[in-house]
C-alpha cells in the first residue's frame, strides 16, 4: 500500500454473492507454488475514492493447497490458473470496499525471498442485506512476518504440510 493514494479508484458494484475474478496482466498464468488470497477494507467516511486503505482488513478468500504435497508445484491451487476468484460472502455488510489480491511466491521463501505480488483492484461497492460480522480484523502492513513458518517455507526440502500464513478466512456469518 505504500504510495497508495485516495482518489484514484474506481467503483464497480456487485450484489453479495456474486463472483469476482481478478485475471493476471497480459494473459500469464500463476507459475509459483504458493498460496493466493483476497482481503477487503470497508471504506471509511463517504468512499472508496477518499479512503486511504489504514482501516481494518478481512481475508474473505484463501487459496493454498488441493493435494497433499507442497513440494510440488501441482499440488498448489493456484497452479497454472490465470485468475483467483472469490465469491462475495452473502453477509457481507454493504458498502464500498477496497480490494487487496495477494499471491505469495515461494520459490526461494527459505532463502527469505519470498515474492509478493499484491495487486491493486477497483474498488467495489457491494449491494445486498448484509448482517454478517466480517473479521478477524486486521491492519496492513503487519499480518505477516518475514519469518512466519509459512512465509519462509522450504518447497525444496520434500515438507509435509504447509500452514497458511495470516489469519482465517471469514466465514461469512
Amino acid at each position: 500500500n505504500k504510495g497508495a493514494k485516495a482518489g484514484s479508484t474506481a467503483t464497480y458494484t456487485v450484489k453479495a454473492g456474486d463472483k469476482i475474478g481478478f485475471k493476471l496482466f497480459n494473459n500469464e498464468f500463476i507459475e509459483h507454488p504458493s498460496p493466493g488470497f483476497v482481503y477487503v477494507s470497508k471504506a471509511l467516511g463517504s468512499g472508496v475514492k477518499d479512503y486511504d486503505g489504514s482501516g481494518d482488513w478481512v481475508k474473505v478468500y484463501g487459496a493454498a493447497l488441493c493435494g497433499s504435497n507442497p513440494g510440488q508445484d501441482a499440488q498448489w491451487c493456484s497452479w497454472q490458473k490465470g485468475r483467483l476468484e472469490w465469491t462475495t460472502q452473502k453477509n457481507i455488510p454493504p458498502g464500498e470496499y477496497l480490494v487487496r489480491v495477494e499471491h505469495i511466491g515461494l520459490h526461494q521463501a527459505h532463502e527469505g525471498k519470498a515474492q509478493f505480488y499484491i495487486g491493486k483492484s477497483p474498488g467495489y461497492k457491494i449491494d445486498g442485506d448484509g448482517g454478517g460480522n466480517p473479521g478477524p480484523l486486521n491492519k496492513i502492513p503487519g499480518i505477516y512476518k518475514a519469518n512466519d513458518p509459512s512465509i519462509a517455507f522450504n518447497k525444496w526440502n520434500n515438507p509435509k504440510s504447509y500452514v497458511i500464513p495470516g489469519p482465517k478466512v471469514w466465514d461469512g456469518k
